[in-house]
């Protein structure tokens, strides 16, 4: 069995989960900023990260158990943005769900633009190219319609 074999739709009224530093992806007033939904930067360092943002799918997965999966290092900082479906989609961005193997991850899903990047000599990884990054203005669409786990004390 291959990942495209377990692949089904997820559907605008569920949620992604994106694990958020509290480090890194808040501003001083302690809002997560749109930074925070940016997909890896490219070139990739690995294979899978042609531009698309990982999150888990609420399917398979809820806000403490995408936290519990950050690098051990990384869980006292790391909370959980919420992000509907449908809202993400309204930005134009495209939702897969994208289960892994190795290791094994039936939440995992991603979000990316529409627009495939053809791939080339400094970006040999993504042998299909990759996705163009977000708009500024996606990018905080996506965060001003984030909710975050745990809430602020």
């Amino acid at each position: 069995m291959n990942e495209n074999q377990l692949v089904e739709e997820i559907l605008d009224h569920q949620e992604l989960y994106v694990r958020v530093s509290t480090r890194y992806d808040f501003n001083p007033k302690g809002n997560v900023t749109p930074d925070a939904f940016r997909p890896r930067v490219n070139p990739p360092k690995k294979k899978d990260d042609c531009g698309c943002k990982s999150s888990d799918w609420c399917k398979y997965s809820s806000p403490p158990k995408t936290i519990d999966e950050a690098e051990l290092s990384e869980k006292p900082y790391t909370r959980c943005a919420i992000l509907n479906v449908g809202s993400v989609r309204k930005t134009e961005l495209m939702v897969r769900h994208k289960p892994s193997l190795y290791p094994p991850n039936k939440a995992h899903a991603v979000y990316h633009t529409k627009e495939l990047i053809l791939p080339t000599s400094d970006r040999p990884l993504c042998s299909r190219g990759f996705y163009k990054q977000p708009t500024e203005q996606q990018l905080d669409g996506l965060a001003k319609s984030a909710s975050i786990w745990p809430p602020k004390e």
